[in-house]
């Protein structure tokens, strides 16, 4: 069986101005990139890893994809922004077992020269997915295939892959935590969660707003988080720009244009936006928000 995670953030034409200075430089570094500098085999360490040390028929249990990435280098998020490709992954397994969508942690914004954004992590990121076993399993070895994709910048990009397994046995009851259970820990504190979810939310509300503008609502619950970023969701054909984020109190205003590409009909909510901050206790962390897009403007 095997199971997509992740896509390519494909770009489309109409974003040509921004392509020029930015984006296109990225597609050209990563042709000259691979042309004449081979990829260092340390640049990005990939594992897969879990956080159980044994599988227990019928109980779910993460996997999860760790890179490790050199300094001053990024990989990106799910939407990569107006240069870049998402991260993926493809994973390979047993008849029976069933795989989550993935989840990606809070990025953060990476804005390079002509005022080109883009979103991804630095240092490292583990990308989780949670895999449900079959109740019924012989008491054999289990394997878990994944094939990874990335692409690692700095002043210039470089294309990567790797193809990892995963060998777990199967137990009869409860089992340890595996030796990377702290690691799920500690990258599962920086998933996005839904408004609804935050302990930090007292409510979220999209405000009524003209053709090609979104306007959002974040009541607080008490004094808001600092470092407030929103990541646009990933979509072939909306873009998004211009965003404003404006705090008064306990309360934030998100305010975003966008356009609607041309040919394209896009579905009536996004789902995938994540407004990031930094809580007091310096945890990365967010919250979802799905977008309504009532009034398209196409160009």
């Amino acid at each position: 069986m095997v199971v997509k995670i992740g896509s390519f953030q494909r770009k489309e034409m109409v974003l040509l101005t921004r392509l020029l200075t930015g984006g296109l430089v990225v597609l050209l570094m990563v042709h000259v990139a691979s042309a004449v500098t081979p990829q260092p085999d340390d640049l990005v360490r990939a594992r897969l890893l879990a956080d159980r040390s044994a599988i227990v028929p019928g109980e779910p249990f993460q996997i999860g994809l760790h890179l490790k990435i050199q300094p001053q280098w990024h990989v990106y998020w799910i939407n990569a922004g107006d240069g870049g490709l998402a991260t993926t992954v493809e994973l390979h397994l047993p008849e029976g077992f069933k795989a989550s969508a993935v989840r990606y942690p809070v990025p953060r914004a990476f804005v390079s020269t002509g005022q080109i954004v883009n979103y991804g992590y630095e240092d490292e990121v583990l990308l989780i997915a949670t895999i449900t076993p079959p109740k019924q399993l012989a008491p054999s070895p289990v394997t878990i295939a994944a094939e990874a994709t990335w692409l690692v910048c700095k002043e210039l990009c470089l294309p990567g892959q790797a193809k990892l397994q995963l060998t777990l046995p199967v137990g009869g009851g409860q089992e340890p935590p595996g030796q990377d259970s702290q690691l799920f820990a500690q990258w599962s504190g920086r998933m996005p969660v839904e408004a609804s979810a935050s302990p930090l939310v007292s409510q979220v509300e999209q405000l009524p707003s003209s053709p090609g503008w979104i306007e959002y609502r974040i009541d607080w619950k008490g004094h808001p988080p600092g470092g407030l970023e929103w990541f646009p969701p990933p979509s072939p054909s909306v873009s998004f720009s211009r965003i404003e984020l404006q705090t008064n109190g306990s309360t934030t205003l998100l305010r975003a244009g966008y356009d609607v590409l041309a040919g394209h009909k896009p579905p009536a909510t996004l789902h995938g936006s994540v407004l990031g901050f930094q809580t007091e206790a310096g945890q990365r962390g967010g919250i979802e928000l799905s977008i309504n897009i009532a009034t398209p403007r196409q160009y």
